[in-house]
C-alpha cells in the first residue's frame, strides 16, 4: 500500500479502531559474537493489539517504544539460549555505516504451527529512518508492504471502502505517467 495511506485512514475515518503499517527490511543483528543476516519487520505499536501474538516474557506495549525490540521465541533461543533476553541490548546494524542499539522488551511465544503472519524481529515502525535516513513517509509513490485496519463495527467497513477513491486518486497523480 502507499506509504502514506495508513496516517491519513487513521485522520479520515473516526471509526477506523486501529492501524497498522508494516514494512520489512533485511539486516544484520549482533549480540556478543553471535553475528546473523536476519530480517526485521518494522510495525506501529498496534501490531500486538490487533494480533494474538502472546508473549513469553515482557511486554506488548513496550512496542510505542522506538528504542524497544520484541523478538521472536525462535530468534530469542538462536541468540540466548533458553535465557530471558528482556532488558539486554542487541545491535541492528543496517549497512556497513548506521546501527542502533535496541533493548529487548519482548519474546512472542512459539507460534502455532498453522499461522499466516509470523516475523522474527518487531521494532516499532519510525525506526524505518534509522534504517534508511531518506525515507519519505509522505511519498505516494512508495509502498510499505501492508497497511492493517481494524474498525470499531464491522458496518464500517462500506463507508471505508467508498472513501478509498480519495486515495487512488492521490496514488494516480503521484505516479509517473508511463505507470
Amino acid at each position: 500500500t502507499p506509504r502514506p495511506l495508513g496516517e491519513m485512514l487513521k485522520t479520515d475515518f473516526t471509526h477506523i479502531n486501529k492501524v497498522c503499517r508494516i514494512e520489512d527490511r533485511n539486516v544484520v543483528m549482533k549480540f556478543e559474537d553471535k553475528v546473523f543476516h536476519e530480517r526485521v519487520r518494522f510495525v506501529d505499536p498496534e501490531f500486538l493489539q490487533m494480533f494474538t501474538f502472546p508473549l513469553k516474557w515482557g511486554a506488548a506495549g513496550s512496542l510505542a517504544d522506538v528504542n524497544s525490540i520484541v523478538l521472536s521465541e525462535e530468534m530469542s533461543v538462536k541468540y540466548f539460549g533458553e535465557e530471558n533476553p528482556v532488558g539486554l541490548n542487541i545491535i541492528m546494524k543496517f549497512d556497513k555505516d548506521r546501527s542502533k542499539v535496541f533493548k529487548i522488551t519482548g519474546v512472542a511465544s512459539e507460534f502455532p504451527k498453522a499461522r499466516t503472519v509470523a516475523f522474527d524481529f518487531l521494532a516499532n515502525f519510525e525506526d524505518v529512518r534509522e534504517s534508511d535516513p531518506g525515507y519519505n513517509f509522505h511519498d505516494w509513490t512508495a509502498s510499505v508492504n501492508a497497511t492493517l485496519v481494524q474498525l470499531n463495527n464491522a458496518a464500517d467497513l462500506a463507508s471505508v471502502e467508498q472513501g478509498m477513491g480519495k486515495y487512488r486518486k492521490l496514488q494516480n497523480e503521484a505516479a509517473k505517467k508511463e505507470w
